[in-house]
């Protein structure tokens, strides 16, 4: 069975012959932004998957987990999505999926990153994961996932502010440390809504939830 999203949506493309430029049609966006989302270096909104389930003619729960209705839930509980690891702190999302995890609270547009290295400890520790929701507006305070247009990887920072074209950010073990950003040298900006404790990344197919260490407060 395809184990991410990404492969299942192009394995329907492929039996359908859609092309980018129908699946872009429907999702009301560009051909360029498709071929984003299918290689993982952007992730779609929840609006955007179920649009895209619905130009595949498959359901929605299908496109994101590979199973059938029943099998997100279990017995009377919460809906609780299982949320890929799909990068490291440095590489950033990458288009393999490492495991997942089962995060209380979650939302199905949310991804994550499992911290690598310890260049953001005692913040974030090597091995724990930061849980980020690209469908949420960062606000200030927020620590922040970014994606330079022109170098590989990403960095974390904290977010100050935004002004017009430029966003203000402070490194994140030094506030007194201040860069001034244009917005478009960023390919994303996306807010850590949780650290995650973990001893590892349940694998595809795992089902185990996992502690959340600090959560972002609204």
């Amino acid at each position: 069975m395809d184990t991410d999203w990404r492969s299942r949506a192009r394995s329907c493309m492929r039996a359908s012959r859609i092309s980018q430029g129908h699946l872009a049609q429907s999702l009301q966006c560009t051909r360029g932004a498709i071929s984003h989302y299918l290689s993982g270096r952007r992730i779609p909104n929840l609006q955007q998957l179920e649009a895209m389930a619905a130009c595949l003619e498959v359901p929605p729960w299908w496109l994101l987990y590979g199973v059938d209705e029943g099998a997100i839930h279990e017995g009377a509980g919460p809906y609780r999505p299982a949320i890929p690891v799909s990068g490291t702190t440095e590489s950033g999302p990458t288009a393999a999926s490492a495991g997942h995890l089962v995060v209380p609270g979650s939302s199905p547009a949310c991804y994550a990153l499992q911290v690598t290295g310890t260049a953001y400890a005692p913040r974030m520790y090597e091995g724990e994961a930061v849980l980020l929701d690209p469908g949420i507006a960062v606000q200030p305070g927020d620590d922040v996932v970014i994606k330079f247009n022109d170098r590989q990887g990403v960095a974390l920072f904290n977010f100050i502010n935004s002004r017009g074209s430029y966003v203000t950010v402070a490194e994140l073990l030094d506030s007194t440390r201040r860069r001034v950003l244009e917005r478009q040298q960023l390919a994303f900006m996306h807010s850590i809504v949780a650290v995650v404790r973990m001893n590892s990344v349940e694998p595809e197919g795992g089902g185990s939830e996992q502690e959340v260490r600090s959560h972002r407060t609204e």
